[in-house]
């Protein structure tokens, strides 16, 4: 059944999509996910010793601990990524060449019932790949980040503002507590996009991503270079003694250029400030020390009420373009894998394609040079250049240019002795 309404669905962008789910619906009632276990899975004994149980969202490994498998957190996580890697949920992947890097990368999405390991690293003795670790208790799936948990909707940004104070909502309307679940799946999908798409999305200050991430960051420094400024430091645009102009900072010296986590962190602060999972007073409070823009579109009221929250869209427009479903670059090549609503954990696509694949074996992850800067600049960083700083060095430019062009010009017509006081070159005689 599920293979003929595939067929007949027309898969990504059909027509038929939505109808052939919904017969599927009337066949077999909710859709349920598969889960393997890896001792009894040809192809998956590699896995035995980490995974209590797995299943694929479009061929992507999810690794389940035995501790973390029972309860509602796994099928929120599961659905949630299913929800990211297709946000519009017409079944098929958004971005197809970013899902097919992900299995390439062998990368694994991991619940974990302990502490997690590092990003970028992986359990002892595993499978080699990308393995992003989430604890089942940081998974909150009626987090009041998400604007419809806290009574506002989805997609109408218009319903964000009067729900921004969660304090005033009824009792046990959503869970305080931040959901981790959305961070981490976002940064999976995004190091695959930057392989990709290196101009745009490479964790670099060379990419699109890494120069609009320099501007917000302006004068504010990061931990890693000695130089961190609160941004929020900046009430109502009067400075204090430890203001900075910018909006975003990382006070965590760990965080540096070389390892991409300066870009990345912006990135994740930019696409949760446009979803609206900062649009709350308490959420505000937590990350201000950040990340200021926690209010999402211009013309909307702060998230807070002391001047502190700043509208993103106004104050980084190109920043808030890139992860816009109104941007007109969004449609463009390189952009169509950026979700444009939070993940609610409640898919409407399923069955997607989660029969376990061959494992893929590759050599355990190690940055390659196009996503991060390895050359070692992590204690320095020159200052991000304005827009007026470009118009300057134009206008110095020009004017150096006519300059030495008129120094030429001088020195060219002296040696044709214009300026003998005894006439023309050709009028003079020659001398010995």
């Amino acid at each position: 059944k599920l293979q003929f309404l595939y067929l007949i669905g027309l898969n990504k962008r059909g027509t038929m999509m939505r109808p052939a789910l919904l017969l599927l619906a009337l066949l077999n009632g909710a859709a349920a996910i598969t889960y393997i276990d890896p001792a009894v899975n040809d192809n998956a004994p590699a896995y035995t010793a980490f995974c209590h149980r797995m299943t694929t969202v479009f061929g992507v490994k999810v690794c389940i601990d035995s501790g973390a498998f029972n309860g509602d957190k796994r099928e929120y996580i599961v659905n949630s990524l299913a929800q990211v890697l297709d946000n519009d949920e017409d079944g098929a992947a958004d971005d197809e060449r970013v899902v097919r890097q992900m299995r390439q990368d062998n990368t694994v999405i991991h619940i974990k019932d302990g502490d997690c390991y590092g990003k970028g690293e992986s359990p002892a003795d595993a499978p080699s790949g990308r393995w992003w670790c989430i604890k089942a208790a940081d998974a909150h799936p009626n987090t009041c980040d998400r604007p419809d948990k806290r009574g506002a909707a989805r997609e109408d940004r218009s319903s964000w503002e009067d729900k921004r104070d969660t304090s005033k909502l009824a009792a046990n309307t959503c869970d305080a507590s931040e959901d981790k679940t959305y961070d981490v799946i976002f940064l999976a999908v995004l190091h695959a996009a930057a392989h990709i798409y290196p101009h745009k999305w490479a964790l670099t200050w060379e990419s699109d991503l890494g120069k609009e991430i320099r501007r917000v960051n302006a004068d504010c420094g990061f931990g890693y270079t000695n130089n961190y400024h609160d941004p929020s430091n900046r009430i109502g645009n009067v400075a204090n003694h430890d203001h900075c102009s910018g909006y975003y900072s990382v006070q965590d010296a760990e965080c540096k250029l070389c390892n991409g986590c300066v870009v990345y962190t912006g990135a994740l602060y930019a696409t949760r400030a446009y979803l609206g999972a900062l649009y709350t007073k308490q959420r505000h409070e937590a990350v201000r020390a950040q990340w200021t823009l926690t209010t999402p579109d211009t013309g909307m009221a702060t998230a807070d009420v002391d001047g502190r929250s700043e509208q993103f869209q106004k104050h980084a427009v190109r920043l808030y373009d890139m992860f816009s479903m109104l941007s007109s670059r969004r449609p463009v090549s390189g952009h169509g894998w950026v979700p444009y609503r939070l993940p609610n954990g409640n898919y409407n696509a399923f069955p997607v394609t989660n029969a376990f694949p061959v494992v893929v074996t590759i050599d355990k992850f190690t940055a390659p040079p196009s996503l991060v800067n390895l050359d070692n600049k992590c204690t320095t960083m020159a200052p991000p250049v304005s827009d007026d700083d470009m118009t300057n060095w134009a206008i110095t430019g020009i004017v150096v240019a006519i300059i030495v062009v008129a120094a030429i010009g001088l020195g060219c017509a002296a040696c044709c002795g214009v300026f003998d006081k005894k006439g023309s070159s050709s009028d003079s005689e020659p001398t010995a």
